[in-house]
């Protein structure tokens, strides 16, 4: 009762793998626009703080390339709290939920400054499914990096302005 199934712990380890590349490619867009000392900035550093600076320098550097990024960002987000929840949750596996047949694989998490637990479920297929998404978001966040940010621009500190390489 509380063993997963082979096809749901390689579900699960298929989502960390994913998320883990759309990370690369958003330390990889960072570095495009701030150049190859990004590497050493964004080690560390949240997803949220390094998609926010994204956003920051993207506003200020290339606007007509905000809305672009902010609709892949909203769709990382909703990724990543999936993520969090699988990664950070605490599993409980063929649970049999009040008036329903068929058992669920859930997921616990405590809410933020409370102690109530949200529970969710993830069933194989929910698990394929938001890693195709991170498969996808990723390629789109890559072709966008590309288009709006060619490698050799790099943005200087504030006050120092552009400059192309």
């Amino acid at each position: 009762m509380f063993t997963p199934s082979n096809e749901t712990v390689m579900a699960i380890g298929r989502l960390v793998l994913a998320s883990a590349e759309y990370e690369a490619a958003l330390a990889s867009a960072v570095s495009r626009v701030v150049g190859k000392a990004a590497t050493v900035l964004v080690v560390g550093i949240p997803v949220s703080q390094q998609e926010q600076a994204l956003k920051v320098l993207t506003e200020r550097e290339r606007p007509e390339a905000v809305e672009d990024l902010a609709a892949i960002l909203r769709v990382a987000k909703e990724l990543g709290q999936d993520r969090a929840h699988v990664v950070h949750g605490f599993w409980m596996f063929d649970v049999h939920v009040a008036d329903e047949q068929v058992p669920s694989d859930i997921a616990l998490r405590p809410k933020r400054w409370t102690s109530d637990l949200r529970g969710k479920r993830f069933p194989v297929e929910k698990l394929v499914e938001v890693t195709r998404k991170f498969g996808e978001i990723q390629r789109q966040l890559d072709a966008w990096s590309a288009a709006h940010w060619p490698q050799e621009q790099v943005v200087r500190a504030p006050g120092h302005g552009s400059q192309t390489v």
